[in-house]
């Protein structure tokens, strides 16, 4: 993020591989957010499943985000794509 923050600041386009790494990084922290918010959902039992809980609201909410193109699954393809020289595909 730091050398994507310099390029753009220097008012150059973000190469093709620092937007892939930030894709790869957004995509990675979707991902482990999920991960996180799955985990204190299981650990505080039946009471997060109703509708008051504030970890259902949570859990929908977060379970929402990797359905978006740009942190969804296909983005780890697209980079291992980039990484591979062959373009991000879309």
């Amino acid at each position: 993020m730091r050398d994507s923050w310099t390029t753009l600041a220097a008012g150059r386009a973000l190469s093709e591989r620092q937007g892939a790494l930030n894709r790869l990084a957004s995509a990675t922290a979707v991902r482990n957010a999920v991960q996180a918010v799955d985990l204190v959902y299981l650990a505080a039992g039946g009471t997060s499943i109703y509708a008051r809980s504030r970890l259902e609201r949570c859990f929908r909410d977060v379970h929402v985000v990797p359905h978006h193109a740009v942190v969804g699954p296909a983005v780890f393809a697209q980079v291992g794509r980039s990484f591979l020289g062959l373009g991000l595909g879309r």
